[in-house]
């Protein structure tokens, strides 16, 4: 595994082996409101959904009806900050001290 870090190749391993990658742990529709589902897709590109459509769309975007809109960085920001907040908040409510300080954790970017 050290030797695989020096490469300059990116690797990405998805456990479970099912598709996860940009998967949301909760709709974000459960999590925010429709006026902020209004402000933040308001003038932002919008694509039809194409029946079996494989997915893997590496932008930030939300799927709302069968549309996906795509964000840019600072409206994809004002929909992940309430939603981290409230999945964080919710996870501190147990009690879990380490487990939730660690979720937090995994949000700093390492370098």
């Amino acid at each position: 595994m050290a030797k695989l870090i020096e490469l300059p190749i990116r690797i990405r391993a998805e456990w479970p082996p099912e598709h996860t990658a940009g998967c949301w742990p909760i709709a974000p529709m459960k999590l925010i409101s429709k006026d902020m589902l209004h402000r933040v897709s308001e003038g932002m590109p919008r694509v039809k959904l194409v029946k079996d459509f494989p997915g893997g769309i590496r932008v930030p975007h939300l799927h709302a009806g069968d549309e996906v809109i795509l964000l840019d960085a600072a409206r994809f920001k004002e929909v992940v900050a309430p939603i981290a907040a409230e999945l964080a908040g919710n996870l501190a409510e147990t009690g879990q001290y380490a487990e939730t300080v660690g979720a937090v954790r995994g949000l700093v970017p390492h370098g």
